[in-house]
């Protein structure tokens, strides 16, 4: 069976084995391929990245065996979907191949700025709540101290990549289908923001939200895969 790859990408501060759980409702025809940034899981010993281009340097690298020519797709939460848009025209550009389709949940468009403070300078205290207030970590990991001493060095080095992050617009669109996820409640995405992906591609759009906030991703695993079955294998 000829299967197609997605390519995961983690929101910050996320790890690759999260999308392990994935597998057991994905079509047969779905590889599951999630990518592990530096500084956590298997690659805890290595650095963390400088900035935000190392960072898509770093993964096109760890894709390059499986970019074979066969069908690929991406699928990012947060911070993972622009770093999957970012790839997507990375691969483009080098590899001359381009993903059936991109999954961008939780995340606004490359072109809308938000408040830039560098968070990853503050304190660890100071930085736990200000991540807290704009609803960057589930509320479980707040509470249990070893795990934030555990996470807090990871979180910063993913804000660190994503304050450098600057958008740079392309010469031209992706041909690719854009599928946008949002949870209804997510406070730092609007609706009208999201539509506005769909400028980013001659090809296909669609839109799905669900119940939840940033997080939502964690209490809607089947419902997500489900869409993804559909998108990928024309499983419905």
């Amino acid at each position: 069976m000829n299967q197609i790859k997605l390519f995961c990408l983690p929101h910050a501060g996320g790890f690759a084995m999260y999308y392990n759980q994935w597998r057991q409702y994905t079509n047969k025809s779905i590889k599951i391929v999630p990518l592990e940034l530096t500084g956590r899981g298997r690659r805890m010993k290595e650095p963390f990245y400088n900035n935000f281009d190392e960072a898509i340097e770093d993964l096109l690298r760890q894709m390059n065996t499986e970019l074979d020519g066969s069908r690929f797709a991406f699928f990012g939460h947060s911070m993972g979907s622009t770093l999957a848009f970012e790839l997507a025209h990375k691969v483009l550009e080098i590899k001359h191949q381009e993903p059936t389709i991109l999954f961008l949940s939780g995340r606004y468009p490359p072109h809308v700025v938000r408040e830039r403070e560098p968070l990853h300078l503050l304190s660890d205290k100071e930085f736990t709540k200000a991540v807290a207030k704009y609803g960057g970590m589930p509320p479980e990991v707040l509470k249990e101290r070893k795990l934030m001493e555990m996470v807090i060095p990871i979180l910063k080095a993913d804000f660190k990549i994503l304050h450098s992050y600057q958008h740079v617009k392309k010469t031209r669109k992706l041909n690719c289908e854009l599928s946008v996820l949002m949870g209804k409640a997510d406070e730092g995405l609007k609706l009208e923001e999201q539509q506005e992906w769909k400028e980013y591609t001659n090809g296909g759009f669609s839109m799905f939200e669900f119940e939840g906030g940033h997080f939502y991703i964690n209490n809607n695993v089947q419902k997500i895969i489900e869409i993804i079955n559909w998108k990928l294998a024309g499983d419905l």
